[in-house]
């Protein structure tokens, strides 16, 4: 009986002409893609493959695009929140960690905010 499964589940456009190749190598959980194609150019079935961007869509167009000048601002000062009240955080965390840490050693679980209920359920199935 095997001791782990790998799944890899996609799906790509039936018109797209895309395979899927699977391949033995180190593990990565990262699934490249290769595409006939330029950022801001469709398909083109006579240019060789290139790995691109997963958000690369088959128009050419990219999923993820880059952020605005305002956008920027914003992430930017809220960095500056941040950074600003780390100091502080720190400090009135030290005393809190050094009671807490075992052997010098403190382990800390953090989740995406979408995974935050497989959380909460793991946390209450450890009581």
């Amino acid at each position: 009986q095997k001791a782990g499964l790998n799944v890899i589940v996609t799906n790509p456009p039936r018109d797209s002409g895309q395979c899927l190749v699977i391949m033995g190598n180190y593990e990565s959980h990262h699934i490249q893609r290769w595409m006939r194609a330029e950022p801001g150019k469709k398909l083109d079935r006579k240019m060789p493959l290139k790995h691109v961007s997963r958000g690369l869509g088959t128009n050419g167009h990219s999923f993820f695009p880059i952020p605005n000048e305002k956008t920027i601002r914003s992430h930017w000062e809220q960095l500056k929140i941040y950074l600003e009240s780390l100091p502080k955080v720190k400090a009135a965390l030290e005393p809190i960690a050094k009671r807490a840490a075992k052997n010098n050693t403190i382990i800390v679980m953090v989740c995406n905010w979408g995974q935050s209920d497989l959380l909460i359920n793991f946390v209450c199935s450890t009581r």
